[in-house]
């Protein structure tokens, strides 16, 4: 089940160009022009899981009211999350800031935040020079409050490139590394 192209999902094309994508970065064909972290939006995250509810139905019938009510439990619970995550960002609604790799997008847009760039388009490959100097100038230039960086993107990097100026430095944790 391809759920990312689930009938109701809010799809957005990827990123390109600037402080988004090394220009020597393919994609892969595979994976399209959208930008495939869907879920990081609790309203896509809703519209999929109710998609999975309706093809487990589909396939177990006898066990449908299950996984409609479980479905429904956990919208619910993505309705209030979704809530909880508005007001908890909404003192920093457009407060520029940079991530490691251009992941949040759904989730910038969701809460209006505003990502000024990555670090890297491939989390896989370290920035070069010319990239670093731009993020640096960008950090300055747009008065980025923070650079986030991932649990497995070395802090040495990340604190030379805030080195005198009022961004701080925070890690964000896509995968839940470091969730108990």
């Amino acid at each position: 089940i391809a759920l990312a192209q689930s009938p109701g999902l809010t799809l957005y094309e990827r990123r390109a160009g600037g402080l988004w994508e090394d220009e020597d970065h393919d994609h892969d064909v595979d994976e399209g022009n959208y930008d495939g972290h869907v879920w990081l939006d609790p309203r896509n995250a809703a519209v999929m899981v109710n998609r999975i509810a309706e093809v487990l139905s589909d396939l177990d019938p006898a066990n449908s009211d299950i996984y409609q009510s479980n479905a429904r439990r956990l919208v619910d619970q993505l309705a209030k999350l979704d809530a909880d995550i508005e007001q908890t960002l909404k003192p920093v609604t457009g407060v520029p800031y940079i991530v490691f790799h251009d992941a949040f997008q759904y989730f910038e847009r969701r809460y209006r935040l505003a990502a000024a760039g990555s670090i890297t388009a491939n989390p896989d490959q370290p920035p070069g020079a010319r990239r670093l100097q731009e993020l640096r100038a960008a950090i300055v230039d747009r008065r980025a409050a923070c650079v986030f960086r991932e649990p497995n993107f070395e802090p040495p990097l990340v604190q030379s490139m805030v080195k005198g100026t009022s961004a701080l430095t925070g890690i964000f944790d896509p995968e839940g590394m470091h969730l108990p």
